[in-house]
């Protein structure tokens, strides 16, 4: 029984992380997109001038 107690755990723990892992990566992702696309009107601008 606590075998089974300490892997219900341990798999609560690894879903907690990978969400966690994910939210963070899709945020990042997020703020990279959006950096990118306010910077690429700058740079095409500033090329044409």
């Amino acid at each position: 029984m606590f075998v089974v107690r300490v892997v219900g755990v341990a798999w609560v723990y690894t879903v907690l992380l990978a969400a966690t892992s994910a939210g963070i990566l899709s945020y990042a992702l997020v703020l990279t997109r959006r950096l990118f696309r306010d910077e690429a009107p700058r740079d095409l601008s500033g090329g044409a001038s």
